[in-house]
């Protein structure tokens, strides 16, 4: 009698045993499918590299996938700088914006992103504002360059043989060109301590070229100096050219200038005699 009571009791059991698998399945179900978020930033600035104090932008993107609704803050570690709080994000998509990466935490009037010239590196963070954990993050780089200023120089003289000589006109082709120039700067050009031109190197990048006639009355090496120099005296850039001037050469008149202009012709026709001479000599 008592086996037969066993029966009942396992079957009642498995049934039950069965039913709680069942009811942990159908709440673990949706946690086995669940996605785990992801997230992501890219962080670029708008030019490979400023002039000192300039104010760089950075371009950034967030992208996120299968979050939680929660605010975000977009932070630079190194400076401590918010760019951005209170952004909204849900679900999966993502999130553009431009930042200008102006700071003056020292408070020298100079933005500190591009007060002293040289690379450096900085990190961007994106941080849920609830739980300040950093979703993503990305290193960007500000590079700062000195201002720089070149002149470049060509010459030709008046008859194009490159053999200057004395009252021959020379013409100086100038070229200056410029880069990261915090402002605008008004400038004069000098050729040999002469005043030549005065004229504007813009604001960060360009070019001015200018063509300045000289000539010498003597022979022997000649040393031009071309300076660009600033509204107070300073010279910002100079170069040094330097020119052989050679006793003119005496023009052959007459019959020896004839000979020079056809010297090939001549030949030709005192071979063509000889052959003729040779020949008239076999005959006899």
């Amino acid at each position: 009698m008592q086996r037969l009571r066993v029966a009942p009791v396992v079957a009642v059991a498995l049934a039950a045993l069965m039913t709680t698998v069942l009811y942990l399945s159908a709440i673990m179900a949706p946690l086995a499918y669940a996605q785990e978020p992801t997230y992501s930033l890219q962080a670029t600035p708008d030019k490979a590299a400023y002039h000192i104090g300039a104010i760089p932008q950075l371009s950034m993107v967030f992208s996120y996938q299968d979050s939680s609704a929660m605010n975000v803050t977009f932070k630079v570690a190194e400076t401590n700088h918010i760019l951005e709080q209170h952004v909204e994000i849900s679900g999966t998509g993502s999130y553009t914006q431009t930042y200008t990466l102006s700071l003056d935490q020292d408070g020298d009037g100079v933005n500190d992103y591009t007060n002293s010239t040289g690379t450096k590196t900085y990190t961007l963070k994106a941080i849920d504002e609830d739980s300040l954990i950093t979703l993503a993050s990305c290193e960007f780089t500000i590079n700062v360059q000195k201002e720089s200023v070149q002149i470049n120089v060509a010459w030709e003289d008046a008859d194009g043989d490159r053999l200057p000589e004395p009252a021959e006109p020379i013409t100086l082709h100038i070229q200056v060109v410029w880069a990261f120039l915090s402002e605008d700067k008004s400038v004069s050009l000098y050729v040999s301590d002469v005043p030549a031109t005065t004229f504007t190197m813009t604001a960060e990048t360009g070019q001015y070229t200018y063509d300045y006639m000289i000539s010498f009355d003597t022979t022997g090496p000649k040393t031009i100096i071309i300076k660009v120099v600033d509204s107070d005296g300073n010279i910002v850039a100079s170069r040094t050219v330097t020119l052989v001037i050679e006793e003119q050469r005496a023009e052959a008149s007459g019959i020896m200038a004839f000979i020079e202009q056809n010297t090939l012709t001549l030949a030709l026709l005192a071979v063509i005699v000889i052959l003729l001479l040779v020949i008239i000599l076999r005959k006899r």
